[in-house]
Formats: structure tokens, sequence, C-alpha cells
């Protein structure tokens, strides 16, 4: 599975699916309006949680055209009820996006009179002390009571969202076109046609019906939409991409995510590839990753158009190395679709009976009642149970709220998706890891089988140690975090927004150190040494003698005084005759 070689040995779809295919775009559904006008999307984030055979799905399209009243329908399975549709706040896509994506990490060299081995940035805990009492961590009460678990104070609620649209279903079997003409919406000729085959399939439709009021505008035109979700009894293994025709201008960007307890997941109907991976940049890409990482992908799709990217696999308790962010709290994984896990439980397993208490336990007890008059312990010793209660069902839900986050991406026309994407599980894999060993920063930039999932795709950049070195004995090139006296900005810049990205002004052939021979990428070194050979021989030719230029040592050098004698005797000369004239 090498991120070197993986482009040339990547299968091509059967060229009868080439010739038999039909254009799509990266919504699994369709815009209609009630005016005339084009409504496109340009990039779609999909999550999908899978638990046993249960799927939650959330799409999050943006928008560009009128604003006037407009509606998004998308497929969904037969078993949706309107109960089971509801809007999210975009930031819970937005967390899953930022820590999956590609990002851009800096390596300092340590002083190299400093011992012991370097500290990297994810060596450092992001998470509060449990036993501290600070910000409601938990802690010994004053009166030296039991220690307050932290599960009591971690919030395991969804969050959802109101009043962006209005939602309605049209079940399966029931024709699309006329429900949405009784709401003043009107499917064209080729909005019929594209339905057929699912509404053939059994699918029904959730016709979400936007608020103009309440959307977020990023532009004149284009808006950034909250995302749906909607859930299912039925695994989800097709994403229903073709739709998106009906709302295609251009190149699309769909990003899925995918939330399983034990796999990562993929396309299983196309060819898949690993990204280039601990490839090392010039620093300058840093504050726009996002505009390297969009040309580099275009330079892939000119490899294999049909290639559907890997950029991510890692357990949800952690977020790569180094974290763009925190990882996902258990908030965010209930409202992306954990609720809907929780709510098909067994009540035993949901309130399983609290296990009796240890004898440290109850000498806590003991004391934190001991302290208070008689007639106040009885109300106090149930504030304790009904905690006891809430701390261990949250330990719970934090048990089963973990899963493996995958992310892949792909980007494309009308001709190079001919078919809907079908999700599979696969291999665990692991790359884009590591510390950088040396003055010439070797890293592995290998994808390889795994037997847990620690994948990501990581573009790095180096400070060599410029300090003094106060030391005989120095330990060089040792690669960590940055050092306590750096006073620039501490962010790991990351690939976001990429349909909005300026695709044209990085260049990676000019950008790239690191070699990356499948993507014909040469990398600086080796272009430098072209250069130097390519010198050196244009100065070789220089050098050697010619037939009708001979001259004597120091010829040169004797014509060119002599023409600069000659200049400044004229110069002279003429501003002598400028006095003589301004003397009459």
């Amino acid at each position: 599975m090498s991120s070197r070689g993986t482009w040339w040995r990547l299968p091509w779809l059967l060229l009868f699916a080439l010739a038999v295919a039909s254009p799509a775009h990266a919504l699994p559904g369709f815009y209609v309006g009630k005016s005339a006008g084009e409504r496109t999307a340009h990039e779609t984030h999909v999550v999908l949680m899978r638990k046993d055979e249960r799927s939650v799905i959330t799409v999050m399209p943006d928008y560009e055209g009128p604003f006037d009243a407009f509606a998004l329908v998308l497929p969904v399975p037969a078993d949706v009820t309107l109960a089971g549709v509801k809007t999210l706040k975009r930031e819970f896509v937005d967390r899953v996006d930022q820590i999956s994506a590609p990002r851009f990490h800096e390596w300092w060299e340590v002083d190299p009179c400093e011992p012991g081995e370097p500290e990297q940035e994810w060596q450092r805990s992001l998470k509060a002390d449990p036993n501290s009492a600070f910000l409601g961590g938990g802690g010994p009460t004053p009166s030296g009571g039991p220690v307050v678990p932290r599960e009591l104070f971690t919030n395991v609620k969804p969050d959802y969202k109101d009043g962006e649209y209005t939602f309605s279903l049209v079940t399966a079997g029931q024709p699309l076109a006329p429900a949405l003409k009784a709401k003043g919406y009107t499917l064209s000729a080729a909005a019929v046609s594209a339905v057929e085959p699912y509404a053939r399939a059994g699918m029904s439709f959730v016709v979400a019906e936007v608020d103009p009021k309440r959307i977020e505008l990023v532009g004149s035109n284009r808006a950034q939409l909250s995302p749906i979700r909607y859930e299912s009894e039925k695994p989800f293994e097709t994403l229903p991409v073709r739709l998106g025709l009906l709302s295609a201008r251009g190149m699309q960007e769909l990003i899925v995510y995918v939330l399983h307890p034990q796999q990562r997941f993929e396309a299983k109907n196309y060819p898949n590839a690993f990204a280039p991976t601990n490839v090392e940049l010039d620093i300058a890409v840093k504050e726009r990753t996002g505009e390297f990482y969009a040309a580099l992908h275009d330079l892939m799709l000119r490899k294999n158009p049909e290639a559907i990217l890997s950029e991510y696999a890692w357990h949800s308790a952690g977020c790569g190395e180094p974290c763009p962010n925190a990882a996902l709290q258990a908030s965010e994984l209930m409202s992306l679709g954990g609720d809907f896990f929780e709510a098909a439980l067994p009540e035993e397993v949901r309130k399983a009976p609290l296990p009796p208490l240890t004898e440290d336990e109850k000498r806590a007890e003991r004391a934190a009642l001991g302290v208070l008059p008689p007639n106040l312990q009885p109300k106090r010793k149930r504030e304790l149970d009904r905690e006891r209660r809430i701390a261990f069902d949250n330990r719970g839900i934090l048990e089963r709220q973990k899963y493996i986050v995958s992310r892949f991406h792909h980007r494309y026309d009308r001709n190079n998706l001919p078919n809907d994407i079908q999700i599979g599980a696969a291999a665990a894999v692991r790359g884009g890891i590591g510390v950088p060993k040396g003055e010439g920063h070797e890293i592995s930039s290998e994808v390889t089988a795994a037997s847990e999932n620690r994948f990501q795709i990581r573009f790095n950049a180096f400070h060599p140690w410029a300090g003094m070195q106060k030391c005989e004995k120095q330990a060089r090139f040792r690669w960590g975090r940055a050092p306590r006296t750096y006073r620039g900005l501490r962010k790991t810049w990351i690939a976001q927004d990429l349909a909005r990205k300026n695709r044209t002004q990085i260049r990676p052939s000019e950008v790239v150190i690191t070699p990356v021979g499948a993507l014909g990428l040469p990398g600086r070194a080796a272009a430098a040494a072209v250069d130097a050979a390519a010198q050196a021989a244009a100065d070789a030719s220089a050098q050697k003698p010619k037939s009708c230029a001979c001259s004597a040592p120091g010829a040169h050098a004797n014509a060119a005084a002599g023409w600069l004698g000659l200049g400044l005797g004229l110069v002279a000369q003429r501003f002598r005759r400028r006095r003589a004239n301004a003397g009459r």
C-alpha cells in the first residue's frame, strides 16, 4: 500500500462502464425553486454513522443561486420518518472536517545541548486533570468528601437546530412531481427522468424547504446551509450522488466521513488512492495549505480521474499527530447519530444496575455526611446517589460512543463519476505518522496495512537550530515541537473549504521538497541538482577556446579600461566647456 506507487497500480473501471456513464455531482440530492434561476452546490460533506444494522446520515451542502423560496430534495431509505429528520448545527460537521483534514506540521530542531528525547506537539495533554477542582473538573470536597467523578460534568446530550428548514416527506410509491407542484415547485423533464431510478428502487424523498432569512451567507449569492440528518434501521451502503446532476455546474467537491465502531471505510466500486503524506514542503505553503492541496489534488486527478482519495483513518479518541483541534466530544458524537444508537439499546443496558460502593467510597460518603446536621443528611444522601447514577450512566455512554473515523474525498465533473458511490469496510492502515530523523529529515511516506488505524495526510516543514551552542558534546538534528521562546502563531494549518480555494497560484513542483515520483514531482533537491548540472555544463562550454576569438591574457581587461578612460575623458571635456561658456 505504498503511497509512492499507488497511482500506477490502481485498477480502472471497465470500459463498458465508461461507455454508459451518466454524469453526476457531489450533492446526494438536488435543489428546486419557485422561480427561474440556476441553483447549484459546489461542495458537500456527508457524515455516515454505522452501528450494527443502523445508519445515521448527515448531509451538509453549500448553495449558490437566488435567495427566494427554494428547497433541497434528498432521496432517503423507505423507513425514514419525519420524526427521524433533524437539523444540526454546522459546527458538528465542521469539527469532523477539521480533525480529519490534510494538515501542515512544523518541526523544530531542539537545542543540541538539551538532554533527553524531544517533546512532540501531540504529547501534550489537552484534557483537564480529572482530579482537579478547577473549572468543575471534580475533586475532593472541602469537607473531605468523595471525589466528584468527571463523567458527572460530561455533556452527553445531542444538540439540534430549529427554524432553517421546513421538512416534508414524500413516501415510497408516492409521485414526487405532484407533491412538489402542490408546494409551488416544478420538476423539469430531466429531473423527472433522474428521479425515476430512485423511485423504482423504493426510496422516499425528504423535501427540505429553506428559510432564506435563516441561512448563513458567504457571498452575494452563496450560502452555507445547515446539515440535515436522517435515521434508518438499515445499513447505508450507497451514496445517491447521481441526482446532483440536476444542480451541477463545473467541478464538484464531495467529502465523506464514515464513523464505525471497528472498521475503516472506503469506496467499493471506484479505485481508491492515498494522497501523498509525510511530504516536505516549503514553509511558505503553511498559511496556504488549502490552496496547495487543491493544486495537488488536480495533479493527482490528471493521473487517475476516477480515483477517490483516502485522507484519514483514526480512532475518535484521538485526532491525528498533530491534532488540528480537540478530539470529538461525546455531545458531538451524540448529535451526529449516537443518540439514535443509544435509544435502540435495551433499558437494562442504558440503565444498568449500579455496582456496590467500594470501601473507599463508603468511607468518603460517611465523611461527607458526617459534617452535616442529622436533619440534612438524608437530602445530601439522595443527592450523592443521583450524582452517582448520572456519572455511571454517562460513563457507559462514553464507553459505547467510540468510533473509527474514516475520510475519503473526490473531485469530479460530468465525466468521471458514472455511478453512485458504494461504501464498504476496508482493512486498517497506518501512514503519515512518525518522527523524522537526522539532517535529511528521513521519515516514511509509505501507507501500509496495520492492526489499528493511524493514517493521516501530513505535510512537513523544518526549522534547523539557529541558537548558540554552549556545550562541547552536541546532539544535532532531533526534531520536536516549537521552543518556548517561539512567539509565532501556534496553529496547525489544514486544507479546508477546498471548493473556494485558488487552485493555480501555488504550483506543487515549486514547493514540494520530497520527491513524489508517482506524480512526476522530482522534489526541490533533485530539481536543484539538475539546475546545477545544467549550469556546470554551460560554464564548461563557455570556457572552451573559440576559433575566431583568440586574445592575449588581459586583453578584455585592457579593452574595458580603454573604453572607460575614453568615456571619462569625454565627460571631463564637456564639463570644461560648460564652465567656459558660463564665465563669458
